[in-house]
């Protein structure tokens, strides 16, 4: 059954989403969405495509997930990357801290000055970076964060860690484990591939900071 992806052309909330789609293998479309949104909007509303009003929406078949952390949550159980309760909590608890620092994020881009924006970057990323080089430090499957193989939080993180670097290219200098968790993920066949493709959007955004 067919899987598309409908987003703007930048990274964005779907870049997650397709760096598992490619690491997992998952062959989708994308459709595009540009200065057409507002009437776009109203259709996916009208058709119960997007009933929050929001991209991304994954359709497969006649059926639509919205939500992006839903969205990964649903394929983390189609692949089954966790199994466990413990696994689905940890995991969880990785993804909301990932989306507590994007929401941030995204506010000093599109709101604040850059100025405020680089000030951001400074105080914050150092203060996540640690976070997360806790967390990996405790985990038995080491370079992965939950189990011996990337679960949906994985991608959320490397998202997370790519954005990062686009504004200070050495974060995670003072994180040796992050470091290897990187350069394991970057070199996985569908991930690299991807990187490297032109199918990855340029933009980061739709305001090109960042």
């Amino acid at each position: 059954m067919s899987i598309t992806l409908t987003y703007f052309d930048i990274q964005g909330k779907a870049e997650a989403i397709r760096l598992l789609f490619e690491d997992q293998g998952i062959k989708y479309d994308e459709e595009k969405v540009g200065a057409n949104w507002p009437q776009k909007k109203q259709e996916l509303i009208s058709k119960g495509i997007a009933p929050f009003g929001q991209v991304p929406v994954v359709s497969i078949g006649d059926k639509h997930l919205s939500q992006t952390l839903a969205i990964m949550r649903y394929f983390d159980r189609e692949q089954k990357l966790t199994e466990t309760s413990d696994e689905k909590y940890y995991a969880d608890a990785l993804a909301d801290g990932v989306e507590d620092w994007r929401t941030q994020y995204v506010r000093n881009v599109y709101q604040n000055t850059q100025e405020e924006f680089e000030k951001f970057c400074d105080e914050k990323f150092p203060h996540y970076v640690k976070i997360y080089e806790k967390f990996l430090s405790q985990s038995k499957y080491k370079p992965f964060f939950v189990t011996k193989q990337p679960t949906f939080a994985d991608y959320l993180i490397l998202d997370m860690i790519l954005l990062m670097q686009r504004v200070r290219k050495d974060v995670l200098k003072d994180a040796p484990l992050l470091t290897n968790f990187l350069e394991t993920m970057t070199e996985r066949k569908g991930i690299k591939e991807y990187l490297a493709s032109d199918r990855k959007p340029k933009n980061a955004n739709n305001v090109n900071r960042g």
